[in-house]
């Protein structure tokens, strides 16, 4: 080891001992050190052995018998120097109490309190500089309610692993079934504990268990503090305070060891006293090649327990350190201290919790797919568009190149059809949604997996055209792609959002080794209050990939696009509310997943339509009646289509009478007879004329008959069809 702080040098190179009577040598006299504060308890002190750089402090005999000259010697009559080691076995100033006597062990001196060391020039007060890396030292967050055990069940043979608090992990290593008990317990202040902690953890091992460690994991760090160059640095010291009849054993545990399980021991403590007690111990970092990226690779500090025992431990501490400093103490600090050093603990969480999406229906389980939740491969032409789900444009570079279905999680999936084809997906937003936007900074998250790698690239664009690309014509903002997956041209005159120089927006979507869609986030996007902001009448959002392989499937769980810096995945919706933002577009009288045309009466609209008798017939009398739509829409002019119940056909609706003498019949109008007002929030239908109702075969119908109007209905204002 190297030269330790702890053992102080008695400063005369070669002390001689003088007898207090005569002055001569004091020959074949004795040393006798005890403590200070005991003083029956003798002291060790020491001589230093070993060579450069591997030296070591070695007791002398206690007493020391002086040389014939009076100076000090070792057992073999060598002339050496002496160490003092004014510290106990915990680090804690535990000064000396010095007897000097002659061969004949009369006294001839005593020296009190030595040497003199005291807290402000003590060799080890540098530990009040250190900074602890481990946080929530003292537990004052856990993830279980701390008025309450955690119990925690576990059966057969394996390991459970358990996060019971920020930053802690509580891996238990089992062979049967058994349940292990967590509890974080506030201290009295009148305790009086060595380091003063706030809370204690205490643990106590079911049966069965057979490990027990707490697990701080040091993420993206894969070499941290370990020794370099010439391996005179890389030392860690450690503090932990652990309560009686307590063992506890650290290590340092790279993510990947340089052979199968290399750890350093760091430290151990056994308390077999009836008082907490801090432990402390400074070790060196074995060398070790971990081979993990900062990517993916981390350092766990692992706190060993007893799988048998209960154990009760608080106020860790580990602190790296480029030479050998010893008793570094645990650096007390308020527990507001402690919960701000959690910060990139919640940090990372609160950057992925869910906030408001401005897009609409692209959570995808949510999205209703009003047309038709599977999309059939469609010969629409090569670099063409079509709507498949609500809201959900996807543009194919080549004709019948995919086909679109919702998978078994809810997700949009696309699965391609032709080699080599590239697809889009888009998404319009409108005035003034579209300059709310463009007037903040942008994110947007993707969550989504695939069944091969797919190169992807996010762009986001805005135009001051009155109107977009014609749908109906297979038309989008893409017209075609460049290979390297961007938007080579488009349909009308667009502009790109720039992302604050840094550059194009490139992700690859993997597969993911769970049933969990993997999280892509991007940001940067900023316009910085350019007069086209508040000029805009549209904003697209588009999602493209390279050339896909025809055995290969995107499938999307979600893609937000987020006002700020930060993205998140959308924040959840239910599915009445989704259905309600995309009837802003497209709104029908059907369930969601029957498609307009189907016979059925379920969801059909009944309007009341004032009627006489004119025997034989029942006349429809020129009033209207009304259709009030469940969400207004974007704009006045939708497009409205009805439908008849029994039929399906379109712009036709089933007319119905009924008088008591003949009960109800019924017949197919068409809707042309009714003369439609269409606005954003519903239609007005007003029949011209009088119409007369077919007679039945009875011959006609008594008096006092009523009439009255089914229908199915379509309103769409989908962007790019109206």
């Amino acid at each position: 080891m190297a030269l330790d702080a702890r053992y102080i040098l008695d400063l005369t190179l070669e002390p001689v001992f003088r007898d207090k009577t005569t002055g001569l040598p004091l020959a074949g006299g004795k040393l006798y050190f005890y403590e200070d504060n005991n003083r029956n308890t003798l002291k060790d002190v020491f001589e230093l052995s070993g060579s450069p750089p591997n030296y070591g402090y070695s007791p002398f005999p206690n007493p020391i018998i002086l040389s014939s000259k009076g100076t000090i010697q070792d057992a073999d009559e060598n002339n050496v120097a002496l160490y003092y080691y004014p510290y106990d076995s915990f680090d804690n100033i535990d000064l000396y109490y010095i007897r000097v006597t002659d061969a004949n062990d009369v006294e001839q001196f005593t020296r009190e309190a030595w040497p003199n060391i005291v807290g402000s020039n003590n060799p080890l007060a540098s530990s009040n500089s250190v900074s602890n890396s481990i946080s929530n030292s003292q537990f004052p967050a856990v993830l279980f309610d701390p008025t309450k055990p955690l119990e925690i069940d576990y059966t057969g043979a394996g390991d459970t692993i358990v996060e019971i608090a920020p930053d802690w992990l509580l891996r238990l290593s089992h062979s049967g079934a058994g349940t292990t008990t967590v509890t974080r317990t506030s201290i009295v202040g009148t305790s009086g504990f060595v380091t003063n902690p706030a809370y204690t953890l205490d643990i106590t091992p079911g049966v069965n268990t057979t490990a027990v460690e707490l697990i701080q994991r040091l993420e993206n760090d894969t070499a941290i503090w370990g020794p370099t160059g010439d391996n005179s640095n890389g030392f860690v010291a450690t503090s932990v305070t652990i309560a009686p009849n307590t063992d506890l054993t650290v290590f340092y545990r790279p993510s990947v060891p340089g052979e199968p399980g290399q750890q350093t021991l760091l430290s151990t403590g056994v308390n077999g006293s009836g008082l907490f007690q801090e432990f402390n111990n400074t070790a060196q970092l074995v060398p070790f090649s971990n081979t993990d990226t900062s990517d993916s690779g981390f350092v766990d500090i692992v706190f060993s327990l007893s799988p048998v025992n209960p154990s009760r431990l608080t106020s860790l501490q580990v602190v790296g350190l480029n030479a050998n400093d010893t008793g570094i103490k645990y650096q007390q600090e308020p527990v507001s201290k402690q919960l701000d050093s959690l910060s990139s603990y919640y940090d990372s969480r609160l950057a992925a919790k869910a906030i408001p999406s401005h897009l609409v229906g692209w959570d995808f389980p949510a999205n209703p797919a009003q047309f038709g939740a599977v999309y059939a491969a469609a010969a629409i032409g090569v670099n063409k568009s079509a709507y498949v789900w609500d809201q959900t444009i996807v543009f194919q570079s080549l004709d019948s190149g995919f086909n679109a279905l919702r998978s078994a999680e809810g997700a949009l999936s696309l699965d391609i059809d032709v080699a080599n084809t590239q697809l889009a997906l888009v998404q319009y937003l409108e005035e003034p949604r579209a300059r709310s936007i463009l007037n903040d900074r942008i994110s947007v998250n993707i969550a989504a997996k695939a069944d091969a790698d797919v190169d992807c690239v996010v762009s986001l664009w805005y135009t001051d055209d009155a109107t977009l690309p014609d749908v109906n014509a297979n038309d989008s903002v893409v017209a075609t792609l460049a290979a390297d997956g961007t938007v080579a041209t488009q349909n009308g005159s667009w502009n790109q959002v720039p992302r604050s120089g840094l550059g194009t927006a490139e992700l690859t979507i993997s597969p993911s080794a769970t049933n969990n869609f993997n999280d892509y986030g991007l940001s940067g996007w900023d316009l910085q209050g350019i007069a086209g902001v508040n000029t805009a009448t549209f904003f697209a959002i588009v999602v493209s990939t390279k050339a896909l392989a025809d055995t290969n499937a995107l499938h999307f769980d979600s893609i937000s696009l987020c006002s700020g810096d930060i993205a998140t995945r959308p924040a959840p919706k239910g599915l009445s509310e989704t259905l309600s933002d995309c009837e802003r577009y497209y709104e029908k009288s059907y369930d969601s997943n029957i498609l307009p045309g189907v016979v059925t009466s379920v969801g059909a609209v009944v309007a009341a339509q004032s009627s006489y008798l004119n025997s034989p017939n029942v006349v429809f009398q020129n009033a209207s009646f009304g259709l009030t739509y469940r969400t207004a829409k974007m704009v006045t002019a939708n497009t409205v289509l009805i439908y008849a119940p029994s039929t399906g056909a379109v712009a036709s609706l089933d007319s119905k009478v009924f008088s008591p003498g003949s009960g109800t019949v019924s017949g197919v109008n068409g809707v042309a007879n009714w003369a439609q007002t269409v606005s954003q929030s519903g239609v007005v239908f007003t029949l011209g004329v009088n119409v007369n109702f077919p007679a039945t075969a009875d011959g006609g119908h008594a008096s006092g008959g009523s009439g009255w109007n089914v229908y199915h209905y379509v309103s769409d204002s989908r962007l790019g069809i109206v």
